[in-house]
């Protein structure tokens, strides 16, 4: 896997940026400034077309496009739960039934779950078949006594789960959690620096991962990691996120100010 061409800015805005996601088509990025109150911004993948998407007193923040592009799906501190969903124009919003206390929600491939969790109690998957009211909740257990699991990506072919272990607030390895086996996998893949725990899966086999200024591709069926890209001295990498097809990647680069960056991979077939 190598770049098509070097990584280039694609938004930086007035304010510091403090998460962003890529829609599956690789055309529009949703991200969330940092300082309160936080709202979600979209922009086209070319820079173009940004607008606020949310405005008010309420928080805001990690937006997450389902795969068809019509939800992005949020976290809030608006009304009795702490996730909801939006469409791109600003309308339709809907509250999903889970509660308070959750975050960081990611869609399945097919659209039908959501992944969020607890920072106390762990991750859930979210069943929407019974609509975004009353999701089916799925509670995933801890990877061992006072080891979370945070779940954050699924892979392609939904066999897979991948997130990070914590213990006592902080984030360690990168594990798997198999939904046909019930089990966790670690990868042996090392991270320093860490910045945050976003992953992002290319395609079934290879999972992106941020170790401090450097962007690192594993490979799930065995080998050494191998680096992507390394940025410039006194900037970080943070905030992974992956196009469907595997051939666009999107990050915050964080130094003075933050902003999106935008790298495109060569062709799968050359994996």
């Amino acid at each position: 896997q190598t770049l098509v061409a070097a990584p280039a800015s694609i938004f930086s805005g007035s304010f510091e940026i403090r998460e962003q996601q890529l829609s599956a088509d690789a055309g529009s990025i949703v991200f969330t400034n940092e300082d309160m109150p936080q709202h979600l911004h979209l922009v086209r993948a070319d820079g173009s077309g940004y607008r606020q998407l949310t405005t008010g007193e309420d928080r805001n923040r990690q937006g997450s496009w389902s795969p068809d592009g019509q939800w992005i799906a949020f976290q809030t501190n608006h009304g009795e739960s702490s996730l909801a969903l939006i469409h791109p124009d600003g309308g339709g919003w809907q509250s999903l039934g889970v509660g308070r206390g959750f975050t960081n929600p990611r869609w399945s491939p097919d659209g039908t779950k959501l992944l969020a969790y607890n920072t106390s109690s762990g991750g859930v998957i979210l069943d929407l078949a019974d609509g975004f009211a009353t999701p089916a909740r799925q509670d995933l257990p801890p990877i061992a006594p006072g080891v979370l699991f945070w779940p954050v990506a699924f892979s392609p072919d939904a066999r897979w789960v991948a997130g990070t272990a914590v213990a006592a607030g902080q984030v360690s390895d990168i594990y798997l959690w198999s939904l046909a086996d019930r089990a966790y996998r670690r990868l042996p893949w090392r991270r320093v620096s860490l910045v945050d725990w976003n992953l992002a899966f290319l395609d079934n086999d290879h999972l992106s991962y941020g170790s401090a200024g450097e962007l690192w591709l594993g490979d799930l069926r065995g080998g050494e990691p191998r680096r992507l890209y390394a940025a410039a001295p006194g900037h970080r990498l943070s905030n992974f996120s992956a196009s469907r097809d595997g051939r666009t990647l999107t990050w915050i680069d964080i130094a003075d100010e933050s902003d999106i960056w935008l790298m495109a991979l060569d062709d799968r077939k050359a994996r």
